[in-house]
């Protein structure tokens, strides 16, 4: 029992500080106008980052 909540606080932290990442790097990319070119880029990370993250822990409930 004790197993599973330590997995999933860690997997919240993990997730949180990507949720974190994502809305800084975003911000900083309208600040410097780069949305327009630098969009796919992050289009395609997150596609590839996502799909290795849920073939290795899959979708938890």
């Amino acid at each position: 029992m004790l197993n599973h909540r330590v997995k999933t606080n860690w997997i919240c932290a993990v997730t949180t500080c990507f949720s974190i990442m994502g809305t800084v790097a975003y911000r900083v990319i309208v600040m410097n106008a780069g949305f327009a070119i630098k969009i796919p880029l992050i289009i395609a990370l997150n596609i590839a980052l996502n799909s290795y993250l849920i073939s290795l822990y899959g979708i938890m409930e």
